[in-house]
């Protein structure tokens, strides 16, 4: 057998390492995967009686469990986007049983502030907060104004036409708020507390028109994280 020299072996050492190194590259790109956190405030309400028998069931009072659920994004990122700040609105149906990982409808709607980068990862975020698929989804973006002040909480899509909530805190019989301390919310991994309120709100907006009063409410502050495989 013929013996290599030093440059030729040193030829073959070079092109195993750009066969390797272009091996390791390909291997990220499929399975690389991108960090996330995030830490939100949510003005909530649905259809349920207070305090909603979702968080304790797979199925509401009523045939169906219609909710609004406006966001405000305190901290958090998704890889290098940057998500403080962010106004979002989910309005839409668990369905009468959503044991099974799947609702009726969702719709998301976005302040007009939130940029495409925002939008992408919030969506790619939401399904490991509340892992459902919808049978329909929809996406919009309008202005949103969202506030928590004493007792009161409130938040809009536009005038409000389209989609309103307004929470009036449930206080105890000796006039402090109601909390629950020790329950989970869907997929997050801690929360601060369920801050319960009596609700009215309404949507209407891709097809769908729904109002209820005197209805189930809260407010919440949501802190997870995880990795999500990137696309």
């Amino acid at each position: 057998m013929k013996k290599l020299g030093i440059t030729a072996i040193a030829v073959l050492l070079l092109l195993a390492a750009v066969v390797a190194f272009a091996q390791m590259s390909g291997k990220g790109k499929a399975t690389g995967k991108n960090n996330w956190s995030f830490d939100a405030k949510i003005i909530e309400a649905c259809s349920c009686r207070l305090m909603c028998p979702c968080y304790f069931n797979a199925s509401p009072d009523k045939h169906f469990c219609q909710f609004n659920n406006a966001f405000n994004v305190i901290s958090g990122q998704y890889g290098e986007t940057k998500l403080a700040g962010v106004k979002f609105w989910i309005s839409g149906d668990l369905s009468d049983n959503f044991g099974d990982g799947t609702g009726l409808w969702a719709a998301f709607t976005f302040d007009p502030a939130t940029t495409q980068e925002q939008i992408d990862a919030i969506t790619k975020i939401v399904p490991s907060i509340y892992p459902l698929k919808f049978d329909e989804t929809f996406l919009d973006k309008k202005p949103i104004s969202w506030e928590i002040k004493g007792d009161m909480a409130t938040a809009k899509i536009g005038d409000g036409t389209e989609g309103m909530v307004e929470l009036a805190a449930f206080k105890d019989k000796s006039g402090k708020p109601t909390v629950i301390n020790n329950l989970t919310y869907f997929g997050a991994k801690s929360n601060k507390g369920f801050n319960l309120h009596k609700s009215k709100h309404h949507y209407k907006a891709n097809g769908h028109d729904y109002g209820f009063e005197d209805a189930n409410g809260f407010v919440i502050e949501i802190v997870s994280s995880g990795e999500i495989a990137a696309k």
